[in-house]
């Protein structure tokens, strides 16, 4: 495989950004060509079309961050608290080098293209079957099952990047230290106190 060139990162870079800002349907190849200042020559090179583009970006994306979700699942053994918290790091860490990477996700998720429902339907079953495996479930307070705490931890996840999104804010160590906060409310509610 071919080391990608400058050229090469600039037209992913610029693709987030007009799909993102735009959508699928909104965004043509000249829109991408001229924001990024590349060559049609250079993007046939690589793509044979938009929705090859687009889903090679999501398919890409959806790699890089089932990747990362397996490093925080491999590093220590966690608590679902703690995995959500190292998984929201993980997406401000992605968000910093590509910044229109999570709202290029929202737009593309919404879009009725069916590679990518395929791609995102396998990430979200993987990480669901990861999180019931390989998480640390002993200290769940009594009553709450597994499927209530993922789904309450995945509604204020999912809520607070929304809304983030829509506002056009940038993840920032603020808005980090915001999610933290709401989950250690939410900690209060569905794990045992250490030490009980």
């Amino acid at each position: 495989m071919e080391k990608p060139t400058k050229k090469y990162e600039t037209l992913i870079r610029t693709a987030y950004q007009q799909f993102a800002l735009h959508g699928y349907e909104k965004t043509t190849i000249d829109d991408i060509l001229k924001a990024s200042n590349i060559s049609k020559g250079l993007f046939y090179h690589h793509f044979a079309n938009k929705n090859e583009l687009f889903v090679a970006l999501y398919t890409q994306a959806a790699k890089e961050i089932t990747e990362k979700t397996l490093e925080i699942f491999e590093a220590e053994n966690l608590d679902l608290i703690s995995f959500a918290k190292k998984y929201m790091q993980m997406q401000f860490f992605l968000s910093q080098r590509t910044p229109y990477l999570f709202s290029f996700l929202k737009r593309a998720e919404g879009e009725k293209i069916e590679e990518i429902q395929e791609v995102m339907e396998h990430v979200l079953s993987q990480r669901h079957q990861w999180m019931t495996e390989r998480l640390d479930w002993r200290c769940l307070r009594k009553g709450v099952t597994k499927e209530q705490a993922i789904s309450l931890v995945t509604w204020v996840a999912e809520g607070f990047t929304n809304e983030l999104l829509e506002k056009g804010e940038c993840f920032a160590v603020e808005n980090y230290l915001s999610f933290c906060a709401y989950l250690d409310i939410m900690a209060e509610s569905i794990l045992e106190k250490r030490g009980e």
